[in-house]
């Protein structure tokens, strides 16, 4: 019985060791950096949510908008893909752009591998509070592309005077 247990632990260490010779073998797929490209279902994730994330800004007194503090992220995510507001890349995007404020300011990231996050931008005016609705959107477009898009809660966790 001994030597049986020992022969399993032998195989199973064996097997372990070999895992970890073959590229991708030990590593899920669905964590692993990959390019974005066409026909490819993806979502959107603010400090890992998909749905009802969280931003953490700082603003002064008596402000309307202010700074996401340091450390949280953004990122595009391909698999797997459960979120009901997911995007699909369609039959020409090889890149993903968030737009993280109103068009007309401009302020975006763009994403060409996903898996890959990025931090969130502390240099740009975010609201204090409330919700928003954050699109990731294919680029380029396509009659077959769909944006997957992130609902936002901005909270207000710091006050400082102005």
């Amino acid at each position: 019985m001994i030597r049986s247990v020992s022969r399993l632990g032998a195989l199973a260490v064996g097997a372990l060791a070999l895992a970890a010779l073959i590229p991708g073998a030990g590593a899920s797929a669905s964590t692993s950096p990959t390019q974005v490209g066409p026909h490819q279902v993806f979502a959107g994730e603010i400090n890992g949510q998909t749905i009802n994330a969280q931003v953490k800004v700082a603003c002064p007194v008596a402000a309307t908008h202010g700074r996401a503090l340091p450390g949280q992220t953004i990122e595009v995510t391909s698999s797997p893909v459960t979120a009901s507001n997911f995007g699909r890349t369609g039959s020409r995007a090889t890149e993903i752009v968030a737009s993280l404020t109103p068009a007309s300011a401009g302020e975006s990231l763009v994403f060409t591998t996903y898996n890959a996050p990025q931090p969130f931008p502390t240099n740009i005016n975010v609201p204090c509070g409330g919700t928003s609705v954050i699109p990731f959107i294919p680029v380029p477009g396509s009659k077959t592309a769909k944006p997957a898009t992130v609902t936002v809660t901005y909270d207000n966790v710091a006050t400082t005077t102005p």
